[in-house]
């Protein structure tokens, strides 16, 4: 076997070792590529359902929201769950309206006949206990619509808050959810990354050492022809083969 022979099956050898390895680094790498993508498509899907399936929640919160500011007075609104009580809010009250003059009227017309039964209609007595009961009357009503005024503001304040602080939860968990995902895909891409440096560390390696394989090959082999040179239209390179019998020092050499 000739030395250039020789040369090309190891060397082609070896090359072909080194491709085949290094395709499959190289494979494997996109293999893992494509895993890392479908797993950062399905963090992204699924936070975006997440975005989806909260977003009534946050609407209405943030429209709770603005609604309270408007009725506590911020951002140019008109501030009526601050307003205080009032005499006109008494007399605007719907139970006021519908019971408190006839109440009055009866009380009124109650005390007059207990006192025109003893004769006392007119009496400084008969008048006197008409006014406190005018006053005591009237200032029952106007604690009881005083009741009913501020807890109607509550009510709305709270029912508002309420949606308000749905809202906030969603937002809050949805925001949770957002850094997990974006956790989630770095710690992928960087894995992704790592993979991918591997791969390429890999093929280098493969490459530089089938390279110096082929370096190697070729010394020893041009070492041993210089020790165990064959004889061929008197050129002093030969090709050294494994295919050996007898005493080496003798110098008996069997080759192709």
């Amino acid at each position: 076997m000739s030395f250039i022979t020789a040369a090309v099956i190891g060397g082609g050898a070896m090359l072909g070792s080194a491709y085949l390895g290094s395709r499959a680094a190289k494979d494997a790498a996109s293999a893992q590529g494509q895993s890392s993508e479908a797993a950062i498509d399905e963090q992204r899907r699924q936070y975006d359902l997440s975005r989806e399936d909260t977003a009534p929640w946050r609407e209405a919160g943030g429209s709770a929201v603005s609604r309270l500011s408007q009725l506590l007075g911020l951002d140019g609104g008109t501030g009526g769950l601050n307003k205080k009580f009032s005499v006109a809010d008494f007399m605007e009250d719907p139970v006021t309206k519908l019971s408190y003059q006839s109440g009055l009227d009866l009380g009124t017309e109650a005390l007059g006949r207990m006192r025109g039964a003893t004769g006392n209609r007119r009496s400084g007595a008969a008048l006197k206990e008409l006014s406190r009961f005018g006053t005591d009357y009237t200032g029952q009503k106007a604690g009881e619509s005083y009741n009913r005024f501020y807890g109607d503001q509550d009510r709305l304040y709270n029912r508002l808050a309420g949606v308000s602080g749905t809202g906030q939860t969603a937002t809050t968990n949805l925001g949770a959810q957002g850094v997990q995902t974006g956790t989630n895909i770095g710690n992928i891409m960087t894995g992704l990354g790592n993979a991918r440096g591997a791969a390429a560390i890999a093929q280098g390696n493969i490459w530089g050492g089938a390279a110096q394989n082929i370096g190697n090959w070729y010394a020893q082999n041009q070492l041993l022809n210089r020790i165990y040179p064959q004889g061929g239209g008197g050129s002093s390179i030969g090709t050294y083969t494994p295919y050996q019998t007898g005493n080496l020092g003798a110098g008996t050499i069997y080759g192709g």
